[in-house]
């Protein structure tokens, strides 16, 4: 997907020329854009054929023998939370945005036609409506997919997933179609992922300023195929016998191929802001009392126990 997406741009210039306002053109350019997007929609429906014939029944096998095979050495069950068919999942709703973006620039050529024909007319309004329809169900979509996501623990598929869920509101936004998304919220969140799963989440931090540009219009374009993510998605075929782990979550990896889970990894606490839990009553109310409001009391609790669970690991 990542050449496919880099042939687009670098022959994107030269199929600019091609389309033509004149009334004689109008067919030529309705196949001209027909060929071009039939290329990518044909590698969707080889990614979704493979994700039904292939990963979906793997994870439905594999959901089968569970209760008797994932056992560790002392007979206790190992949890499998399997991301396969969730990660082709996400992989074909970022292949639907590309194709959704080209539709997006194609649709931009035939609009800035100063006198187009009247078959481009029909044109530029069939691919609006064409556009606007698909990006809401691709809003929907991908909706469901970030809830999976959270359900699993998948915290660099679900950065990942937040991000195509951006740019498709960017589209309907381009095409002056407001839709449901709590954008900040959204930034947010992938932020805090980024920090808290600095090996995993963490690579995608470039791509989320990238992102951020284009949602603030300071920047026109962002590729989320990049070369940093396909490296990791090849580490998941590449297992060798023997050397089959889980992270705590119950992701399965090599650790042949990986120190650590691709979807967590190591995690850092993010710094808490202490005015988040400052309550000035309470603490006037203390002075005066003495004595320390339950809620207080409650954190106080925790953090020592935090203290007592890390002293005995130390010992």
């Amino acid at each position: 997907m990542y050449s496919g997406k880099e042939q687009l741009d670098q022959t994107f210039d030269d199929f600019s020329i091609t389309l033509k306002p004149s009334p004689l053109s109008g067919r030529t350019n309705e196949e001209l854009i027909y060929n071009r997007g039939a290329v990518f929609d044909n590698l969707l429906i080889r990614i979704a054929k493979f994700r039904v014939e292939t990963v979906q029944k793997f994870e439905s096998d594999v959901d089968r023998i569970k209760p008797f095979s994932f056992l560790s050495a002392a007979g206790d069950a190992i949890g499998h939370t399997s991301p396969y068919k969730l990660r082709f999942d996400a992989l074909h709703c970022r292949g639907r945005l590309i194709v959704m973006e080209e539709s997006s620039r194609m649709l931009g050529i035939l609009e800035a036609f100063t006198d187009p024909s009247q078959h481009n007319l029909v044109m530029i309004e069939g691919m609006q409506r064409l556009l606007i329809r698909e990006a809401k169900d691709h809003l929907a979509d991908v909706k469901g997919l970030i809830a999976a996501c959270e359900v699993k623990n998948l915290r660099r598929l679900e950065a990942e997933t937040r991000l195509i869920q951006i740019m498709s509101y960017v589209l309907l936004r381009d095409q002056n179609v407001r839709a449901d998304l709590d954008v900040d919220a959204s930034f947010e969140r992938i932020l805090d992922l980024c920090g808290t799963y600095p090996d995993t989440a963490g690579q995608l931090r470039q791509t989320y300023h990238s992102v951020k540009g284009v949602y603030d219009e300071e920047q026109s374009t962002a590729n989320l195929y990049t070369k940093g993510a396909q490296r990791v998605w090849w580490k998941w075929p590449r297992h060798h016998i023997g050397y089959l782990q889980y992270c705590p979550y119950g992701h399965p990896y090599s650790s042949a191929r990986t120190n650590e889970c691709p979807e967590c990894g190591r995690h850092v606490p993010r710094n808490v802001d202490p005015n988040s839990h400052l309550r000035e009553q309470d603490f006037l109310d203390a002075m005066k009392t003495f004595t320390f409001p339950s809620v207080y009391g409650q954190q106080h609790r925790q953090g020592q126990g935090q203290g007592q669970d890390r002293d005995h690991k130390e010992m």
